[in-house]
């Protein structure tokens, strides 16, 4: 019977023993006792570096992130810096783990839904370098009072559009016809408009997964506003994510 291995690194050795990056499991048992986690840094340097690569491609001044949740301890933090990541921490021992593991503070990234008062003010103590606010109840205040009691700031409307006009025309105007503010940005490597803010409301309002997303007759698009161009009916609708979209029914799939 073949021997299907899921990854490139495990192996069968002439003992007839699974073994990791050519390491016997059972040797290594026999050694440290069990229950053993048994990392392989080749394999985690190499991700690592495939994630950086990839994104490094596609956007500009971007950061990756290890999740500490992953596995938290000196070792992999220690990998994970040389690597040229960032971390993202939940909790004051994991921000103090990767903290004495030569991490700078300013790399650092406080994440969770469940932040408690000390946790914060261990991370401020800190210097954390970033807080990410998961959801719209950790909004910032001044905020909140931007946002309708029934979450529309413009009731849906029917408007007038020309041959050749994309979405960001139209709400360009739109916004200007209603006394809506609006704020955006060109960005070439997509030719195409960027909403950075809508009603005074902008992208990290409320947390590092936040912005404004469009959508034409319940698909979101994946390519910039400017570039979309409408027909005659099309529905089209701007909306409020925290989630990159997951919360506001974007199917994932791209």
């Amino acid at each position: 019977m073949d021997t299907i291995l899921l990854h490139e690194n495990y192996s069968v050795n002439e003992k007839g023993h699974f073994a990791i990056n050519g390491h016997d499991t059972v040797e290594l048992a026999e050694k440290f006792g069990t229950p053993l986690y048994v990392i392989d840094e080749d394999k985690v340097r190499k991700m690592c570096r495939t994630y950086k690569n990839a994104v490094s491609k596609h956007f500009e001044n971007s950061d990756i992130l290890y999740a500490s949740k992953a596995l938290s301890f000196k070792g992999m933090y220690r990998i994970a810096k040389e690597e040229g990541m960032c971390v993202d921490a939940v909790s004051a021992g994991e921000i103090y783990t990767a903290i004495s593991a030569g991490f700078e503070p300013s790399d650092m990234f406080f994440h969770g839904n469940n932040k408690t008062d000390s946790d914060i003010a261990y991370a401020l103590e800190n210097n954390v370098g970033h807080f990410v606010v998961d959801n719209l109840s950790e909004l910032d205040p001044d905020k909140l009072e931007l946002i309708p009691s029934n979450g529309v700031i413009l009731a849906p409307t029917t408007v007038t559009f020309y041959e050749g006009e994309s979405v960001f025309d139209v709400l360009q105007r739109v916004c200007k016809d209603n006394n809506i503010h609006i704020e955006f940005s060109w960005t070439p490597i997509y030719n195409s408009a960027y909403i950075e803010g809508i009603h005074n409301l902008y992208e990290f309002d409320c947390g590092a997964l936040s912005g404004w997303m469009y959508r034409v007759n319940g698909w979101y698009p994946n390519y910039g506003c400017s570039r979309y161009q409408l027909a005659d009916g099309e529905v089209v609708e701007w909306r409020y994510t925290c989630d990159l979209g997951e919360d506001v029914g974007r199917d994932g799939s791209w």
